[in-house]
């Protein structure tokens, strides 16, 4: 550890974590290189009263770097309240070079706020989390490199609950699917790719686990085949259908073992 007085740059260092406080001069013993000033002077600057910026650092040994030196980078710079608790913007970086790869914002150490993930090498943003006293709360959204929405998922409390949407780079839905409390609850829905307005599988859950029967279709909307569950496990009939909708084969399932359709009959009563 490292200290001199607030006019020399006031700092104090190790080999993976320093602190920079709003006097302090940058460049200076935590923070070196060009490109670190960069990632800590905004954050220094809007710096409040009492607070300091916690920087992470990381070594990319010039075998990575094509450098004839190894790289010390800033990898994360979070603010930190007069206890050391992040309290205020934190960004985090993957390597030496290019965008961050991360946003967020912490309340007395708790996350607040929108989090935010970016493509490192061009600063595109990839995802999107609503975050309210330390739990997902709202609408996460994912995102293809065009900047249109990939996906849309509910969370309530930490955990996903509501119907999330997986879309086309076109904006059209190719899958819906149902949660309850973190699990799947509900429908999971399939769309055909090439025609978004058919269905293409429905797949029924309950309380996380496959319960009912589970149906796909062929691109011209007619049935593909059946395949009753129950408990996670297959059991029932499952029907094959040819393209034309007539049945190809049909087998029996109980508790996940596929079995005679005497012995099934004889077991469901004959149903």
């Amino acid at each position: 550890v490292a200290t001199a007085t607030a006019s020399d740059a006031r700092a104090e260092t190790s080999s993976e974590v320093g602190f920079v406080g709003k006097g302090d001069k940058v460049p200076n013993d935590v923070v070196r290189s060009k490109d670190s000033v960069a990632r800590v002077q905004p954050l220094l600057e809007d710096l409040p009263e009492k607070h300091r910026l916690r920087i992470e650092f990381e070594t990319a040994p010039r075998s990575t770097t094509g450098y004839d030196h190894d790289t010390r980078y800033v990898r994360q710079v979070t603010t930190v309240d007069a206890t050391d608790k992040p309290d205020g913007p934190e960004v985090t970086y993957e390597s030496w070079s290019g965008h961050a790869l991360r946003t967020a914002t912490y309340q007395r150490g708790v996350q607040q706020g929108m989090e935010k993930n970016f493509n490192p090498k061009k600063g595109t943003l990839t995802v999107e989390i609503p975050w309210v006293n330390g739990k997902i709360e709202g609408v996460k959204r994912r995102f293809f490199p065009s900047g249109e929405v990939a996906s849309e998922t509910p969370y309530r409390a930490g955990l996903v609950h509501g119907t999330s949407h997986t879309f086309d780079e076109a904006g059209k839905v190719i899958r819906a699917a149902e949660f309850s409390e973190g699990e799947r609850h509900g429908s999971m829905t399939d769309y055909w790719r090439d025609n978004p307005e058919v269905v293409k599988q429905v797949v029924l859950y309950r309380k996380g686990k496959v319960d009912g029967t589970a149906e796909a279709f062929y691109l011209n909307g007619k049935p593909k085949w059946e395949r009753p569950f129950k408990n996670n496990r297959q059991h029932g009939v499952e029907t094959y259908y040819a393209g034309d909708g007539t049945v190809e084969t049909t087998s029996y399932w109980l508790n996940g073992n596929r079995v005679p359709a005497e012995e099934y009959r004889k077991a469901t009563g004959g149903e």
